[in-house]
Formats: C-alpha cells, structure tokens, sequence
C-alpha cells in the first residue's frame, strides 16, 4: 500500500457511514473511561506538587488541570445517569479531554522549558491521545501541531540556543505521535472491515441456509399435502358418494376460521383437519357406507369408529398430530350427545365445533345412497333448529353470515 494511501486515508469507502458512526463511539467510550482515571492522576499530579513545594507556577497549572478535569467528571456522569444520546455532546466531551490534557502539559512544557521530566509528561500525553483516541488525519495534525507551535512561540521568545535542540525533538515527538496515530487508525480501520466482511459472509451463509430450509420445508409440505390430497382421492374412490366432500369441508372450515379471525395456525389447522376429518372409513365396509336403507345399531356402532380410525392414523405423525384430536371430536354435538366420547359445549375443539358445521353443511347438501340431497332452505332450516343442540351456537351464527354472501 502506498505511503498517502495508508496514512491519508479516513474510511473505507464502501461502509463510510456505518464506519463513522462506530468510530464515534469507541472514541467516546474509550475516553469516557480514561477520563475517571484521569481524575485520580490530576489530583495526585497536584498533591505531589504541594507536598514538593514545587513552584507556584506548576501548583497552579496542575490545580486548574485538576479542576477542569474534575468538572468534566461531574458533568458527563451526570448526563450518563440521564442516558443522553446526543453525538454533538459526545463529541464535544471528547475534544475537551483532548484539549485539557494537551493544553496542560503544553503549558508545562512552553512554561518551564529548563524541566526535563516535563518532557517526559508531554510525550507521554501525545503517545496516550494516539493510542487512545482515533482522528481523521488532519484533525490529528492539526492538535499536535497546533501544540508545538504554542511550545515554539514561548521557546523562540527566550531566544535561547539552548531550547532550539529541545524544540528538533519535540518535532520529531510530535512526528512520531502522528505516524503512531495512523498506525492504530488504520489498524482499527482494517479489523472493521475485516469483521463487516465476516459478519456479512456469516450472514450471506446464514441467509443461503435459511433459504435452502425454507426450499426443503416447502418441499416436504408440498409432499405432504400431495399426501394428504390422495388420501382424500383414495377415499372417494373407496366410497363414491364422498365424492368432493373432505375438500369442500376443508375450504368451509377454513372459511369459517377466518371469519371468527382465529391465528394463521388454527386456520390452516380447520382446513387440514376438514381434508383428513374422514379418513377413517376406508376401515368401515362398503356395504355400510353406501347402504340405502336404515343402519342396524351395530351398523351405526362400526360407522362411530371412524373418527378413532382416523385419530389412530394421526396422532403419530409429527406434521400431523396437532389435529389428531379436532378429527376425533368431529361429531361430537353440543348438546353432549354425540360421539366418540360425549363432549359437550367448550369441552369439544374449538376446530371440531367448526368441523360439525361444516361437515353436516356439506353431507346435506349432498346426495347420499339412503337420500336425496337437500335444498339450500332445507339445509339452512336443519342448521338453525340444530343450533344450540347438534351445532354451537357461535359457530352457527358465523356461518350463517357467510351463507350470506357465499354459495355453499
């Protein structure tokens, strides 16, 4: 990478936002916390000086240090407790640790140049705001430099060729700060990108597997209602006169649910239940489903079990065990008279009470081998004096409303 590539570049170009705002905030935090630590440092710089009987001049810069220092302690812990969000505060709380540890130490410096331990204090605040604190070039540039020409101006005041060597060496301290600076930005810089690209290589993978899922799932429930749509094919084909009918409950029920605005789940769950809520009279005789006359009592008793039949399919099917129980309780009545196990009222399903309705709708309305098909006013008038005995009530009154403004 070329010299002004690396240590004049702020950015990088594709996340510049994203890199700006981020970078805004390690500066705050960073300095936010070395800001505690340099209330204890302050003060101890202050201590040290009175308890030295050093001159009044270094009391006194350390004592404003100290106090300035202070204030901003106070000032910013109190906007912490407030949760302040504000990033023009953050960035003014960031330039006045800057400008405080600066100015002190350059006052020290420019003040009493004949000190060599000051010195020492002043590369170790330069070297401390680089490696702490991250700065777009030029603004680094400008702090430090602004610095040396405040030391150069009182150091040239004296005339003294003694200073003109500590002045070459604070340059190149200041120099050396800069490139430290741009070092540590960039590093900074390069471990952001690195961590996008990753976190976006990560998220890439994540999506392309949640993707392929999504395909699988899609496809196996595209399997299954295939399945479940033979299985309804295979018992018409068993029993004629079924003919249409789990398909024509399943969009019923799913009809009803909407209209009652049950959740996405129990909807779809009436509408499969209607497509399977007769699968278990492939397991009754032929002779007794399509049989003209009146069933004996052991004929009905046979013809009861097909709900059982049917739960016993269901209940261990992972995709499907979940309306096991709407299919077994479908004929069960209101009234607590119907079967396989008399429930009655709230006791059944809320997706079986809609079943019933659905389910008795449709067969009447449907020729049969013991019987004509029933008139829309006859099925209507069967429904109604049913209500409250073989249908609830709730139920009864939703279907109604869409028998309305649909043709079932």
């Amino acid at each position: 990478m070329r010299f002004n590539t690396y240590f004049f570049i702020n950015e990088p170009e594709e996340l510049t936002d994203e890199f700006v705002n981020s970078l805004k905030e390690t500066n705050y935090r960073r300095v936010r916390y070395f800001s505690y630590l340099l209330v204890l440092i302050s003060f101890l710089m202050y201590l040290i000086a009175v308890i030295d009987h050093d001159i009044q001049l270094i009391i006194n810069i350390n004592l404003s240090f100290f106090l300035i220092t202070l204030l901003m302690f106070i000032i910013f812990s109190f906007l912490i407790k407030i949760n302040f969000k504000k990033n023009f505060i953050k960035t003014i709380y960031l330039y006045i640790f800057i400008f405080d540890v600066l100015i002190w130490s350059t006052l020290l410096v420019s003040l009493i140049p004949d000190r060599y331990e000051l010195f020492s204090t002043y590369s170790i605040v330069l070297l401390t705001i680089s490696a702490i604190v991250y700065l777009k070039w030029y603004v680094s540039l400008f702090i430090y430099f602004s610095s040396l020409s405040i030391v150069s101006i009182y150091f040239f005041n004296r005339v003294n060729q003694h200073l003109l060597p500590k002045i070459s060496t604070l340059f190149f301290l200041v120099l050396i700060s800069w490139i430290v600076s741009r070092l540590l930005y960039n590093k900074h810089m390069s471990n952001f990108v690195a961590q996008r690209k990753l976190e976006k290589q990560k998220a890439d993978i994540r999506k392309e597997v949640l993707e392929k899922s999504r395909q699988l799932k899609n496809h196996e429930n595209k399997k299954i209602e295939e399945i479940v749509h033979s299985i309804s094919k295979l018992l018409e084909l068993y029993d004629h006169y079924t003919s249409g009918h789990s398909e024509s409950v399943a969009t019923l029920a799913q009809h009803i649910a909407k209209e009652m605005k049950l959740e996405n789940r129990s909807i779809k769950d009436a509408y499969w239940s209607g497509m399977v809520h007769d699968i278990g009279k492939v397991l009754i005789s032929k002779d007794i489903l399509n049989k003209k006359g009146s069933l004996s009592k052991k004929e009905y008793d046979d013809i009861k079990k097909h709900p059982i039949y049917a739960y016993k399919t269901l209940k261990d099917s992972s995709t499907l065990e979940n309306i096991a129980d709407y299919v077994l309780y479908h004929h069960e009545r209101w009234d607590g008279k119907g079967y396989p196990k008399g429930l009655k009222n709230n006791e059944i399903p809320l997706i079986s009470q809609i079943l019933n309705v659905a389910d008795s709708w449709n067969a009447m309305r449907s020729k049969r081998s013991y019987r004509r098909p029933l008139t829309k006013k006859e099925a209507l008038e069967e429904i109604k004096s049913n209500k409250g005995k073989q249908f609830s009530p709730d139920i009864v009154d939703v279907f109604l409303e869409i028998i309305k403004n649909k043709d079932y």
